[in-house]
């Protein structure tokens, strides 16, 4: 009777969290999907990713870029958008490790400081053009 209850109790939790996945990924807008998409595609070539992995990797990225959303549409401070922000990132990072090998999650992390290097980048020349 116990391992009956214990094997309900698993397959809500495994369904409510389901849901709570298929509704993040039902509120991205063309725009997010297209960008997942794209990003998808450029992680599939960089981490050499096969199988199922491209199709989560695309499902994963859509659905941070709905919770981001969410956060940017929000009615908190400047500050604590930038924190919780950084929070997902870090939760997507957590959540890749689970759809790659560790040789890719290692890749990705090294692309992610490359890209967040090109972004620093991009912005320091904005603000020297402003300034001129």
């Amino acid at each position: 009777m116990k391992k009956i209850i214990l094997l309900l109790i698993a397959v809500f939790t495994f369904q409510l969290g389901q849901s709570q996945y298929r509704t993040d990924l039902a509120e991205a807008s063309p725009r997010m999907e297209a960008r997942a998409d794209k990003q998808a595609k450029k992680l599939t070539k960089k981490l050499a990713l096969n199988g199922e992995q491209p199709l989560l990797v695309k499902n994963k990225l859509t659905e941070f870029y709905v919770k981001r959303q969410e956060v940017i549409d929000a009615d908190l401070s400047k500050e604590e958008k930038k924190k919780q922000i950084k929070a997902l990132e870090i939760n997507k990072l957590k959540e890749m490790r689970d759809i790659l090998t560790q040789p890719q999650y290692d890749q990705l992390l090294k692309v992610e400081r490359e890209m967040r290097q090109k972004r620093l980048e991009k912005r320091k020349s904005k603000m020297k053009a402003k300034k001129h």
